[in-house]
């Protein structure tokens, strides 16, 4: 949920449709997050509609309003930016991904155009490497004066380079977040490329027969090179291979607390919560950022060393002065929640960030109790 310029004056409205969207619309078997532009308010993938609704109520704005077209500027590479990781970070959920980017549109002094051209791009091929369609809410409503058509032209561009929807001249934003969360219908084509060259490929996809309904799909896909298919991701395995090592590691130093409690008849659950010392990590800057990824991986592991259940979660941070510094202060806290059978496990945790690849990992043992 990205709210540049002039969100600070429609948030109130977005927070009330969030709040709707989740308590009437999340079906069963959905899982959402909401991420946002100033790194603030996050909240992990949750199935729980109320957890959902009660962080929409907490979402604030930060920041300043930018008064200059280079602030302008500045602003609006961030926000694209911010867009880019969270695509990134869907592409690594199971199932059907779908991005629903809530946006008050750019601005700039005397509708200056904005010169954002290359990070639209980025954006637009981090979604389509990784299977996620972004639909974008214009949040603003119906327009009351000029349009502004250039400049949230970024916006439309984005929707349709990934197969989504641009979502404007409307006040609906309980209704646009529904169809975009859940399309009345919707298809999955399959195909199987001529050429494995890593290259972009068009697609035209029509209806056999003439007929009044349209079609939205993203404009084409990216071939994926045979020796890509082989590849095996070594951040993946170093994380696999640390949650199943004893060795520990402070080179990411974390804190870990757990509170176990019984959930019902045969079924308790360890809520692992987990403190980053953010001040030993590199960050790097981009148009006032700083910029980081944390991968935070907790594991229950059995008496024998088996794989009972385990919760995995990407942070992309791109953390305002005063964020960082309150982090460092306080450190960045998160909470992963496991549920199993009664009876004693090893909690396994293990933190990577993204700027060297450094690992964090501990060991804890934990009594979930019956009854």
């Amino acid at each position: 949920m990205g709210v540049p310029g002039p969100g600070i004056f429609v948030l109130p409205a977005v927070k009330q449709a969030a709040r709707a969207f989740a308590t009437q619309f999340l079906k069963p078997g959905d899982r959402a997050s909401i991420a946002t532009t100033a790194g603030l308010g996050v909240l992990d993938f949750t199935d729980d509609a109320k957890r959902f609704a009660e962080a929409s109520d907490r979402l604030n704005f930060s920041g300043h309003l930018p008064h200059s077209v280079a602030e302008y500027q500045a602003d609006a590479i961030t926000t694209l930016d911010s867009l880019r990781m969270a695509a990134k970070r869907l592409s690594e959920a199971p199932g059907t991904r779908v991005l629903v980017f809530v946006s008050a549109g750019f601005v700039a002094q005397f509708e200056t155009y904005l010169n954002v051209e290359s990070q639209v791009k980025n954006v637009i091929d981090a979604a389509v490497h990784g299977s996620v369609a972004i639909h974008v809410i214009h949040a603003k409503g119906l327009p009351t004066g000029r349009s502004g058509w250039r400049l949230n032209q970024p916006l439309q561009e984005v929707a349709e380079g990934t197969g989504g929807h641009f979502f404007h001249n409307s006040n609906d934003l309980v209704g646009s977040m529904e169809l975009a969360a859940h399309p009345e219908v919707s298809y999955s084509l399959a195909l199987t490329p001529t050429k494995r060259d890593g290259k972009f490929h068009t697609l035209k996809i029509r209806f056999t027969s003439k007929r009044a309904d349209s079609l939205e799909f993203r404009p084409g896909y990216i071939s994926r090179k045979d020796d890509d298919a082989k590849a095996t991701p070594a951040a993946h395995s170093a994380m696999d291979e640390a949650a199943f090592s004893k060795q520990n590691s402070q080179d990411v130093p974390a804190a870990v607390a757990l509170q176990a409690v019984q959930l019902k008849e045969g079924v308790a659950r360890v809520s692992v919560f987990v403190t980053v010392d953010v001040n030993p990590l590199e960050f790097a800057t981009s148009h006032g950022r700083h910029m980081q990824q944390l991968v935070l991986l907790s594991a229950l592991v059995d008496r024998n060393g088996g794989f009972v259940t385990g919760v995995e979660s990407t942070m992309d941070l791109a953390l305002t002065d005063s964020t960082l510094t309150s982090f460092q202060k306080d450190g960045l806290r998160t909470v992963a929640k496991l549920d199993a059978a009664p009876g004693v496990y090893q909690v396994r945790t293990v933190v990577r960030e993204g700027m060297k690849g450094s690992l964090g990992a501990s060991t804890a043992m934990v009594e979930l109790r019956p009854r």
